[in-house]
């Protein structure tokens, strides 16, 4: 039985996890043999989608994890918090594709329409996952390479905007099956009434999660940003492949965490002892499947840099998973503050984090690749190291 539900619960989504690297590995590599600027662009409006989508589920995907109780005490319901940020990205998807009618080609709109898909994708999935259908959410959160790579085969690529164009329609597809499997196969037909008369509300005890995960997802993206804002898409392609590939690691720590952290969430305040034995079995596991995929990717890593025509040695690879390997070892800290109710701390962390970013500005232009390896290393250190003295100093857990 515990087989079984390791096989539901962590297997599964970690195969959906693979493909999604192999099918994220190949629509890169894809773009970069189309040229650096194919590849620079599509890095550009990747890494300001996944920043911008914030904004529109205003970190609700953290805060629907966490226990029934605070939900209501935070919320009213887990169906009133749906309902909101759903009728809100409906809006704004509304009102972009609109737009879309008169400018077609627009990096800022394609951004603003991508981040819009991105956010529901994003938002739905974890609803699923908080009502414990992890192989759904795990399905609908790695999709989007693989339906925009088997869509892409089709079209000339001369026009450097397909990629994007191509990757939200892959979003939009998904995000139609996830509200139809919401509204039928799960029976929330309710769930999809249109409500903003509680958003104001919403969003008064969402701001603390927002804001702190706005700038953790600003900061990871930072390098990729400083380059685009400079016009050295090279560099921003080079440097997004190293984090596509290395960051898998922390995707791997997330995907087997995708049960235990509603689990541990049960337990906050009734049985903290329990709570953190969880999260420490969890950690053991996403080592062993992290350490995997470390060697497989050194096996296979001639194979992987001449795929994406990148000028990358394997030491430059390697250093890019030292770079992760702070948050690795800690597992996902962030949604564990969250679920422990530590989100003003969870702003402290990430505004100090933001703090030591500005140093890294002129480093980033003058010294490029290895600038970046060294802000990420040191962003997941101090934002590793500082969560877990905030948690081990937190007197309401004893831990």
């Amino acid at each position: 039985m515990i087989f079984k539900e390791d096989v539901y619960n962590i297997y599964l989504p970690l195969i959906f996890s693979a493909l999604h690297v192999i099918f994220g590995f190949l629509f890169f590599g894809f773009l970069g043999r189309q040229g650096d600027y194919h590849l620079g662009l599509f890095s550009f409006y990747h890494s300001f989608i996944i920043i911008f989508s914030h904004f529109f589920r205003l970190g609700a995907d953290f805060e629907i994890l966490s226990s029934n109780e605070l939900i209501t005490t935070n919320f009213k319901s887990i169906k009133s918090l749906f309902k909101a940020i759903f009728s809100l990205n409906c809006i704004i998807l509304i009102l972009s594709l609109f737009s879309k009618f008169f400018i077609y080609e627009n990096i800022f709109l394609d951004t603003f329409l991508g981040s819009s898909l991105f956010a529901l994708n994003i938002f739905i999935s974890f609803f699923l996952r908080k009502k414990g259908h992890s192989v759904f959410y795990s399905f609908f959160v790695n999709s989007p390479f693989i339906l925009a790579l088997s869509i892409i085969q089709s079209f000339d690529l001369v026009d450097p905007y397909t990629a994007i164009n191509v990757f939200n329609l892959s979003l939009m597809i998904l995000n139609i099956f996830a509200i139809i499997l919401v509204a039928f196969h799960l029976n929330f037909r309710s769930y999809l009434k249109v409500e903003l008369k509680n958003i104001k509300f919403i969003f008064s005890n969402l701001r603390y999660t927002f804001s702190a995960n706005l700038l953790l997802l600003f900061l990871s993206q930072f390098p990729v940003l400083v380059f685009g804002f400079v016009n050295d898409f090279s560099s921003s392609a080079t440097f997004k492949i190293i984090n596509k590939i290395s960051s898998i690691i922390i995707l791997i720590s997330q995907q087997v965490f995708t049960r235990t952290i509603p689990k541990i969430s049960a337990y906050y305040s009734k049985d903290n002892r329990r709570l953190f034995k969880e999260y420490k079995i969890s950690l053991k596991k996403s080592y062993t499947f992290s350490l995997l995929y470390f060697f497989i990717i050194l096996l296979f890593s001639d194979f992987i840099l001449n795929f994406f025509s990148l000028d990358i040695t394997i030491s430059i690879l390697i250093m890019g998973f030292v770079m992760h390997m702070p948050r690795l070892l800690t597992g996902p800290i962030p949604n564990l503050l969250v679920v422990l109710d530590m989100k003003k701390d969870f702003l402290r962390v990430m505004f100090a984090c933001l703090i030591i970013s500005v140093f890294f500005i002129i480093p980033l232009i003058y010294f490029k690749i290895n600038a970046a390896i060294l802000f990420m290393f040191s962003f997941s250190c101090f934002m590793s190291i500082y969560s877990l003295v905030l948690i081990k100093n937190n007197k309401k857990l004893n831990v």
